[in-house]
């Protein structure tokens, strides 16, 4: 029906109906067998609903409640489950910041350190240049 892109036909909704016994025709024996089947149909379908509320009636709070019971022993699960993982998410970030706070002192006592060194070594290239230039000029003056 889609692909021809045509209309659904309209459901037929005679067989849910039961016809008026006045309109029957009793001289008309396929239709009165047809008003008995619609008639036993509908008795049957009554019978069954008139079943399923009574199991309803019987099982379902029952069901219900065990059910409920379910629910809920799962959804305190999911809770403390919640609550172990917050526990243990901030003791993970409290070790983190901990181990973060003792790097960023080893790191600072480092760059101490390397700028200490880089200064030293950039005294001694200052002093050698000073010395080279001083050796430069006394040769230069023993030569003259």
């Amino acid at each position: 029906m889609a692909e021809t892109n045509t209309a659904i036909d309209a459901i037929d909704e005679s067989r849910f109906g039961v016809p008026d016994l006045e309109q029957v025709d009793p001289k008309d024996p396929q239709g009165t067998l047809k008003t008995l089947e619609l008639f036993e149909a509908q008795l049957m379908f009554m019978d069954l609903r008139k079943h399923h509320l009574q199991l309803a009636q019987k099982y379902a709070s029952g069901s219900l409640r065990q059910t409920s019971s379910a629910l809920k022993y799962a959804s305190d699960e999911i809770g403390r489950k919640a609550t172990e993982l917050k526990k243990e998410t901030f003791e993970i970030h409290r070790e983190r910041k901990r181990e973060q706070t003792q790097l960023g002192k080893q790191i600072k006592d480092l760059e101490e350190t390397w700028n200490e060194e880089t200064e030293r070594v950039n005294n001694l290239i200052k002093a050698i240049a000073t010395k080279k230039s001083e050796i430069q000029k006394n040769i230069e003056d023993i030569e003259n």
